[in-house]
């Protein structure tokens, strides 16, 4: 049973790490692409930025969405491997169990962030870039803290597995391309619908305080606001998560 459950994990884990890669691939084809089309550079604060490195904060969000859902999906395959009811026999509340999920999800995100940062970076734009390194190591982690949180429910309550994989299509789609990840929300041709779904996004707040942390060039006040604005996302996800964990039935 031991080697068993050692096996599962281990595809599980392997399963996990493919995000972190691509988020690479990322970086260099579509930033790369999207620089041909766009242009150089692109409006960010008061100045203009190279868009490549505009655009490394929304592939390293990109890539803790994926390591998140990727993360959440073990809940299932747990659960209906019976994994769960035994890890939840142990004298473990579900409250560790999540958390042991969520610091996976954070550790996971911030490897495949240095990959980006220390790797992705210096080879395309010749310079290493983090102004403030908290600040980048403060957005990645309530950034995965979120988006774990966010696929949790649907993870433990949608029985079909068709069904499942046909919501998180939905929602991840939007979430990642109604944001300020690939583009600045600054921009006057942008229209105003798609400001305001864009502003009720938590993607946009994870990659505009990641983006404040490797480039800087943003006030102060607005950070701290952006900041207070995804931790009320994270909170309001992590309470939806545990109720919808403590009514699953084994």
């Amino acid at each position: 049973m031991y080697y068993r459950e050692l096996h599962i994990t281990f595809k599980i884990w392997w399963v996990s790490l493919i995000p972190v890669i691509t988020s690479l691939f990322y970086l260099f084809l579509f930033g790369l692409g999207m620089r041909g089309m766009i242009g150089e550079e692109i409006c960010w604060g008061d100045a203009s930025v190279d868009y490549v490195l505009f655009l490394a904060p929304g592939v390293i969000a990109m890539g803790t969405i994926y390591v998140a859902q990727s993360i959440d999906w073990t809940f299932r395959n747990e659960r209906d491997w019976g994994m769960l009811e035994e890890i939840l026999s142990w004298p473990v509340s579900r409250s560790v169990y999540i958390l042991v999920k969520v610091l996976s999800t954070i550790t996971l995100s911030l490897f495949q962030a240095f990959l980006v940062l220390v790797i992705g970076l210096p080879i395309l734009e010749w310079e290493f870039f983090a102004a403030n390194i908290p600040l980048i190591l403060l957005s990645i982690t309530l950034g995965s803290i979120c988006f774990c949180f966010m696929f949790v429910p649907f993870m433990m309550m949608i029985k079909s597995s068709n069904l499942l994989i046909a919501i998180t299509t939905v929602i991840l789609l939007p979430l990642m391309l109604c944001s300020s990840a690939f583009y600045s929300l600054e921009a006057e041709t942008i229209p105003a619908w798609f400001k305001t779904v864009a502003y009720l996004n938590p993607m946009t707040y994870t990659v505009d305080i990641l983006r404040a942390g490797i480039i800087g060039q943003v006030a102060y006040q607005e950070i701290v606001w952006e900041i207070l604005v995804l931790l009320a996302f994270t909170v309001v996800l992590f309470g939806i998560s545990l109720v919808s964990l403590k009514r699953v039935r084994l």
